[in-house]
């Protein structure tokens, strides 16, 4: 049984909003173009993969909702204006809600780094995190939190180096490909990888500020770094 705040008890079209009730009596409201856009069918894509086949400027600010319907997993709301069904779980819904107070409960509150960040790393194991989903979620966690967080036992093998990035999400085609090991320009000792998500590197010249493409790279995304510190 779902627990009360992912259990849906009504849904209701009110002033042209869509308005759930929920069993924790919370109560959701949603504009019908902003669910429409948030339709992640196979049809119109997901933000997952980065391949979405619709733009919010396509629908009319002023569209409605058609027929809806509560489901087991959820709700299901036929668009009337272009005959296309969009279903959506309660678990997203609420996730979803927009309301102020849900707001603030998903707000999170990121960690400052100061001198005592060095003695208190935030660390995590690739190989804990393959088999059990809360140390995957403690690395996700960590990187939401302090905006990065440290693999102790990343893989140094190249055909074994894109375990995390598969660990993390799907890996997004880009200009470069996907994650993949090259060497380049030998008297650098400079190691790259392809962009999967975001970036990869492994370089032993200094860093330097870098601009590519910013305007067609999909976000958000977590960038991959293999660090040699031998």
């Amino acid at each position: 049984m779902l627990p009360a705040h992912h259990t849906l008890l009504s849904a209701i079209i009110q002033n042209g909003l869509l308005v759930l009730k929920w069993a924790d009596n919370h109560e959701s409201r949603f504009h019908a173009i902003w669910l429409r856009h948030q339709c992640w069918c196979s049809e119109c894509g997901t933000p997952e993969t980065g391949v979405r086949s619709i733009r919010l400027a396509q629908f009319d600010e002023n569209m409605s909702f058609g027929e809806i319907a509560l489901t087991e997993e959820g709700l299901s709301v036929t668009w009337p204006d272009e005959n296309h069904t969009s279903v959506y779980s309660a678990r997203w819904l609420r996730n979803h809600c927009y309301s102020e107070p849900e707001r603030q409960k998903r707000c999170v509150n990121p960690v400052l780094w100061d001198g005592a960040l060095s003695a208190n790393l935030p660390i995590g194991s690739l190989t804990e995190a393959e088999a059990d989903p809360s140390a995957r979620l403690h690395i996700l966690e960590a990187v939401r939190d302090h905006g990065f967080c440290k693999i102790i036992d990343a893989p140094t093998d190249p055909a074994e180096a894109s375990r995390m990035i598969n660990l993390v999400g799907t890996q997004r085609q880009t200009h470069f490909g996907t994650y993949t090991l090259k060497k380049k320009e030998k008297r650098h000792q400079r190691w790259r990888y392809n962009r999967p998500t975001g970036s990869a590197c492994r370089r032993t010249v200094p860093l330097r500020r870098y601009r590519n493409h910013s305007v067609s790279s999909a976000a958000p995304k977590l960038e991959w770094w293999c660090l040699n510190t031998g």
